[in-house]
């Protein structure tokens, strides 16, 4: 409706866990495609763990808006662990990767985020012929940057590279250690490598004793969206070990 009003022939949606309904969308919408974008799980990671962190502004014209924004960011901080975000970009790393195998490179295509950032032009040019419609410089330079972990978004700077390689400041070593050791074959599978960490032994065992902690307070934080108990704790189970 959207897109007939203001005369589009094209309209996109990118709720990022309908990476695990491709097969259904593409069922109802045959001519549809697919752009799964990909992100290094470190980085990915440490954008969750930060994700809101600081005080929320009222949306201007939105009242209300501070209240569910603030629900929001209880809602991510208690479901945030480690290994549950790791296991997480494991399911949909693997959902991608599945979609592409089974629909082919017509209907799919998995664009690497650190590609877009440090090439963005012929990453750009390259998607738009993909999707048969014409690139234009706009693309790049008419976009805000921003950044959902803070909120905050600055017009008409194209893409920060900045971002790309933010993590190895960020994380602790015993984090990484931990996403790595949670996602080492799906991260060989899109190219990103390891690196040696000298994590502490005490601090990897105990991020990994906390899990159980974890995965109740997430359980807590998200069941009013998750459509019932069990059904919740299949699906996450499922997505996680698959």
């Amino acid at each position: 409706m959207q897109a007939e009003e203001r005369n589009r022939i094209r309209w996109g949606e990118k709720t990022p866990r309908h990476v695990f309904r491709i097969a259904e969308i593409l069922s109802l919408y045959p001519n549809a495609r697919v752009v799964c974008m990909i992100r290094d799980p470190r980085a990915v990671v440490a954008s969750y763990r930060d994700f809101k962190k600081g005080p929320v502004e009222e949306i201007e014209g939105d009242a209300g808006s501070r209240e569910a924004l603030e629900k929001e960011q209880l809602r991510v901080q208690m479901s945030y662990h480690v290994v549950i975000a790791s296991l997480m970009w494991r399911a949909v790393a693997r959902a991608a990767s599945q979609a592409l195998a089974r629909f082919g490179a017509q209907r799919v295509w998995i664009q690497k985020y650190e590609d877009l950032a440090l090439s963005p032009e012929s990453s750009l040019r390259a998607l738009c012929d993909w999707l048969s419609i014409g690139y234009s410089p706009a693309m790049i330079d008419d976009v805000p940057t921003g950044t959902t972990s803070y909120g905050k978004f600055e017009s008409g700077t194209g893409v920060n590279v900045a971002a790309v390689g933010r993590w190895r400041e960020r994380m602790s070593p015993s984090e990484i250690y931990a996403v790595q050791i949670c996602c080492r074959a799906a991260m060989a599978e899109f190219g990103y490598e390891p690196i040696e960490t000298h994590a502490s032994p005490i601090a990897v065992v105990r991020t990994f004793l906390s899990l159980p902690t974890a995965l109740l307070s997430a359980f807590r934080a998200n069941r009013s969206r998750s459509g019932g108990a069990v059904a919740y704790v299949l699906r996450r189970l499922r997505a996680m070990v698959s």
